[in-house]
C-alpha cells in the first residue's frame, strides 16, 4: 500500500491497489488488483512491485466455477471538516463520524427520519464500524450524486441529537 502511494505521487496518476486472495482449484494465493487512470505507467508499477517480491503471472483463462477472487477495499479520506470526510476516489461518497455506537435498528429509523423531514432525499446510507486496533470509529457512509456538501454537518448534528449521542 505504501509503494502504491509513493508511485501515485511520483507519476501523478491515480493508482488504487486492492489486496486480495484468489482460490483456484482449491489452492489459495495472495493477489492484488491494480486500477489506474493511465495504463502507460503500468510497467513502472509492475517494476516497483517486483522489487518488493510480488510476482506477476501471465493471463490465464479460468472457468468461472473454478475460481473465487476476493478483494479488500481501502478508502483514503479527504477531510472536509472535523468528523466529515469524502472518499478521495469517489466524489459522491461521504463519511460522517458518530461519537458512539449506534445500533442498526436505530440507525435505520434515523435515516428514514432524515429523508422524510430534513430535505435530504436522494442518498443511500450505510452504518460503518472502523476497527482501528485499540478503538472503533463509528460512521455513517453517505452516497449521493446530488449531495450539498455544506449540509453534511447538519446531518451529523441531526443524527447526534436524535440518537442521544453527542460530540464533545
Amino acid at each position: 500500500m505504501r509503494m502504491a502511494h509513493q508511485l501515485r505521487e511520483r507519476t501523478g496518476t491515480m493508482l488504487h491497489i486492492s489486496p486480495g486472495q484468489i482460490t483456484l482449484w482449491n489452492k489459495t494465493w495472495s493477489c492484488i488488483r491494480i486500477r489506474t487512470d493511465d495504463v502507460a505507467v503500468l510497467p513502472e508499477y509492475i517494476k516497483g512491485f517486483r522489487s518488493l517480491g510480488i510476482r506477476f503471472l501471465r493471463d490465464r483463462h479460468v472457468e468461472p466455477y473454478h475460481a473465487f477472487v476476493q478483494y479488500k477495499r481501502y478508502t483514503e479520506f479527504v477531510i472536509m471538516e472535523p468528523g466529515i470526510y469524502r472518499d478521495s476516489e469517489n466524489p459522491h461518497l461521504y463519511f460522517v463520524t458518530l461519537p458512539a455506537n449506534l445500533e442498526y435498528p436505530r440507525f435505520e429509523e434515523l435515516i428514514k427520519e432524515v429523508k422524510n423531514n430534513c430535505d435530504f432525499h436522494m442518498f443511500d446510507a450505510s452504518l460503518i464500524y472502523l476497527n482501528c486496533g485499540t478503538r472503533f470509529i463509528d460512521m455513517v457512509g453517505v452516497y449521493s450524486e446530488h449531495c450539498e456538501e455544506e449540509r453534511l454537518g447538519e446531518m451529523k448534528r441531526f443524527l447526534e441529537e436524535k440518537s442521544g449521542i453527542f460530540s464533545e
